[in-house]
Formats: C-alpha cells, sequence, structure tokens
C-alpha cells in the first residue's frame, strides 16, 4: 500500500478530507511523505514507521541517535549523498545502515564492498549530507 492510500485511508475513516499535499510533490519534486510530515497529516515517527512497515525492515529516525563519529566515517560523504545511506552503529562484522531507499541493492553491494562489513539495512526518511 503506498503512502497516499495509507494517508487516504485513514482519512476517509476519520471522515476527515484528503489531504492535498501531490499538487506541492509534482511542482517541488518533495516525496510525497516528506509533504504529508511537513503539512502537518504525519509525524516523522508515524511515516517512518510506515515506510519500515512497508519495506518489511527495521526503521530508525536518525535525530533519535547519536553514533560514534568513527563509525559514520566509514562511508565517505560522496557515498552517504549518493545513495542516501549513512551507517550508525556496528555489530562486530555487520554495519548497521540507514536508508532512503532500502530496495537499491546496488547501493547495498556497492556499502559492503566499500567497507568491508556486513550490511544490516535500516529504512529512515532522510539523510542530510552533514550526517544525522
Amino acid at each position: 500500500m503506498s503512502v497516499w492510500r495509507a494517508v487516504s485511508k485513514k482519512c476517509s475513516y476519520y471522515n476527515r478530507p484528503t489531504p492535498r499535499s501531490t499538487e506541492g510533490t509534482e511542482v517541488s519534486g518533495v516525496r510525497l511523505g516528506s509533504q504529508l510530515v511537513k503539512l502537518g497529516h504525519l509525524s516523522e515517527e508515524q511515516l517512518v514507521d510506515f515506510l519500515g512497515k512497508q519495506y518489511r525492515l527495521p526503521a530508525v529516525i536518525l535525530k533519535n541517535l547519536s553514533p560514534d563519529p568513527e563509525i559514520v566515517k566509514l562511508i565517505p560523504i560522496n557515498v552517504v549523498q549518493k545513495y542516501h545511506a549513512i551507517p550508525f552503529d556496528r555489530n562486530g562484522a555487520t554495519l548497521k545502515v540507514a536508508m532512503t531507499d532500502p530496495a537499491n541493492i546496488f547501493a547495498v553491494d556497492d556499502l559492503k564492498f566499500l567497507t568491508g562489513y556486513s550490511i544490516e539495512v535500516y529504512v529512515t526518511r532522510r539523510i542530510r549530507s552533514n550526517g544525522p
């Protein structure tokens, strides 16, 4: 189920008008979920939880974390920006990486090759280029 359908279903259930956020999405290029958070129709936590369920992956909100700077440095900033992926924890030979597009298997393979770690993917809403 898409974010739009889920929100539309929720709005019709509570007998509220459906948000008109798709208009801004087409013009501005902003992702629908981000637009819904910006307009106050969803909280960031609700969106990230929904995305986690959609991808069947654990979800993480990066602003709630304080990752070790040494872990963050494992992936160069240009790769973080390219794949919208940032490492936030490590457990032995496994690196936990938050991604906005966890379905990008090429990115996951590149991260595995680049870091030498197994990659455990978490879904997140957005990645800021200056860190979490």
